[in-house]
């Protein structure tokens, strides 16, 4: 296995779905975190490695590209793998596919890693972490700085924002 790239493969647990038996869009993230993380410990870059230096990881941003969320019971292949750090950047490219190897979701976050007591950003060779370079496979445009954000923020416009306009979803199922 190329060591930038970290696959998983599950069948869906019926106690992440919804009522129609879709995986909830909420734990599609936890699962693709809990990738992350596990990635980042097999890097040697996980939570024991960050911790000890007095620092922590920050989940920027996220956008996601979803054209069918998995059904209860089946079987699907996470991966996960770096991309290229850009300053304090270290974007995170991550694919679902089904049994088939057709592409479910494709998404990518933004992490950050922080020194704990300042709340500042550091790149990790600062603190004498040695990143690995990017992973040579496709990955979705970083997710924008700002989402555009309709109509007024007082809700006079009859807007009212249920979720946070740094995650971006967009499903086609």
């Amino acid at each position: 296995m190329n060591d930038l790239l970290y696959k998983n493969t599950f069948a869906v647990d019926a106690a992440d779905c919804d009522m129609f038996g879709r995986l909830r869009p909420s734990i599609m993230l936890r699962l693709m975190q809990g990738a992350g993380w596990a990635h980042a410990d097999a890097l040697g870059l996980g939570n024991d490695a960050v911790w000890s230096r007095g620092l922590l990881w920050v989940i920027g941003r996220t956008v996601a590209e979803i054209d069918r969320l998995p059904r209860a019971d089946e079987q699907i292949t996470l991966c996960t793998w770096p991309g290229q750090q850009r300053k304090v950047f270290l974007p995170r490219s991550f694919e679902i596919a089904d049994a088939e190897g057709r592409s479910l979701i494709r998404a990518k976050s933004i992490y950050l890693m922080m020194d704990r007591e300042s709340r500042h950003t550091v790149t990790p060779q600062s603190v004498g972490l040695d990143v690995p370079g990017a992973c040579e496979r496709a990955e979705l445009p970083d997710p924008p700085s700002r989402v555009p954000f309709p109509g007024s923020l007082d809700g006079s416009d009859g807007y009212s924002e249920r979720f946070s306009r740094t995650f971006e979803l967009c499903i086609t199922d």
